[in-house]
Parts: structure tokens; C-alpha cells; sequence
């Protein structure tokens, strides 16, 4: 089997384990439940996946999950997906300190044993280790693809992957830190339909990032993250982000991922 293409059920030592079951209240909706900055649960009908939702390192800019924060988290049906088996799948778009801290997955495993950790540094054993152009991973009826792709700004050669989530009826993009000058990226998004888009808010600031977003990947709805708390917002990014979505043609849902505990559910 090719490696980067192995699926949830089967890890590459031939030990097959659960598929996640169907989370039955949830058939034509997803609940989207923020932690801080770009990360985020999502509770879909075939099973619950974090993005980037663990981490813990203070910043002056970005918020980060503070102990406050984590204990009400981990017991929040909405964010651990309500069924009692937590998270089916913990992922991370790269591993730098405001979107990743091992110390919270190893207590996120220490809870929830079975979920899947992926990520494209190699922290833990039984992990999946992002090290290929592209990854597909499924999980029953949940496929994740991960494409390698190039991190914004001076990080330009740390490693980085965009997701694209999908099941029967929907497909989730997940931009990470991915340069808004990427044309892996921009060319993987004018190939695939995309019902619900996560973008960090520096697409917005400039208009070839708006124009990527609303000209090729033109999502029915957009989520916008990567922002700090607003009552953390001491670079005013908030304002900025609001400024350059509103310069955004023909979307008409775009939420911004900004406040503790907050909740969305979309209708797909």
C-alpha cells in the first residue's frame, strides 16, 4: 500500500482499528467549536476531527489555550464531539508553538486512547507522520487529503500542509499558514468544490488572497481564523480582517473565529 495513503483503520503495522460511527443528530449539520487562534473541533456527521486545536505557548500578539480554557474544552460534548469517545482525529496543519504543543496530546491521548494523531513532525509512536507531497487518510465515510504546500513569510521552508475534509455531501478546506502566493495550493482549490472554507485572516488583508478566496476556492461559507481573542487584540488584525472581508464579492456567510468558547453550526 502506499504509504501516504493509508487509511485511519489501518495503521502501517497491518493493526486495524475502529471505524468511527456516524454521529446521528448531526446529518445535515457541523458544529464548529474554536479553541484559539487558527484552531478548531468539528463535529461532522461521520466523526470529529481537531484542526491545529492544541497548543498553549503565550504570545504577544495571538491567544493561545490557556489550562482555564482546556479544562472547560475537554468536557464539552460540542467540542469533544458528544459521543464519549472524544476526537476520532487530532491534526495539525505544522508544529510551530501557536498551532501545536505535544504536552497537550499526550494528555489528550492519556483521555482519549484511540484518537488518531497526525502531524508532520515526529512526536509520538503510532502517530501519522506527514512526510510525503500528499497524505490521504480515511476514516469510514471521513476522507482527509493533506497537501504540502508553502508556509507564509519567513517560515517559508518549515513544513506545512493544507486539508481538505470531505464526506458524501461536503468538502472542508483548511488553508493552515499556506502562503497566499502558493500555486499548489490556489491550483488544488480550482479543482475541488468547497462547501466551508478556513482561512487565516492574512488572505484577506490583500487583494490576491481575496482573490483567491472569492474567485477560486468560493466557498458557501467562510470561517476566518488564525485571530486572537478580540479582547486580546492589541494589533487591531480583528478590525483589518473585518476591513478586507468586506471588500469580498459573493459570499454571503463569513464568521470570524475570535471569541473563547465559541460555537457555529453550518447547514450543509
Amino acid at each position: 500500500m502506499n504509504p501516504s495513503a493509508i487509511p485511519y483503520n489501518q495503521k502501517a503495522d497491518g493493526i486495524y482499528e475502529r471505524h468511527p460511527e456516524r454521529n446521528g443528530s448531526m446529518s445535515e449539520k457541523i458544529k464548529i467549536s474554536f479553541s484559539a487562534n487558527a484552531g478548531f473541533s468539528a463535529v461532522l456527521p461521520y466523526g470529529t476531527v481537531w484542526i491545529d486545536a492544541l497548543h498553549d505557548k503565550n504570545s504577544a500578539s495571538f491567544s493561545s489555550v490557556s489550562p482555564e480554557l482546556w479544562k472547560v474544552l475537554r468536557s464539552d460534548p460540542d467540542f469533544t464531539g458528544g459521543t464519549g469517545k472524544g476526537p476520532d482525529i487530532i491534526a495539525f496543519t505544522h508544529c510551530h508553538t501557536d498551532h501545536f504543543s505535544s504536552r497537550m496530546c499526550r494528555e489528550a491521548k492519556s483521555i482519549w486512547p484511540e484518537a488518531r494523531l497526525i502531524l508532520p513532525e515526529n512526536y509520538f509512536p503510532g502517530q501519522l507522520l506527514l512526510n510525503e507531497e500528499r497524505h490521504e487518510v480515511t476514516a469510514g465515510s471521513l476522507r482527509l487529503e493533506f497537501v504540502k504546500a508553502r508556509h507564509s513569510g519567513r517560515e517559508s521552508g518549515h513544513n506545512n500542509y493544507f486539508i481538505n475534509i470531505s464526506y458524501p455531501g461536503c468538502s472542508m478546506l483548511v488553508s493552515g499558514d499556506t502562503s497566499i502566493s502558493d500555486e499548489t495550493f490556489s491550483g488544488y482549490a480550482g479543482c475541488h468544490d468547497t462547501d466551508v472554507a478556513f482561512m487565516t485572516f492574512s488572505w484577506l488583508l490583500f487583494k490576491k488572497g481575496r482573490d483567491v478566496i472569492g474567485d477560486i476556492i468560493r466557498p458557501k461559507h467562510l470561517m476566518i481564523t488564525h485571530l486572537p481573542f478580540a479582547s486580546e487584540d492589541i494589533s487591531g488584525y480583528g478590525r483589518a480582517a473585518a476591513e478586507g472581508a468586506s471588500k469580498l464579492k459573493g459570499i454571503d456567510d463569513i464568521r470570524f473565529l475570535d471569541t473563547p468558547f465559541q460555537k457555529e453550526t453550518i447547514d450543509i
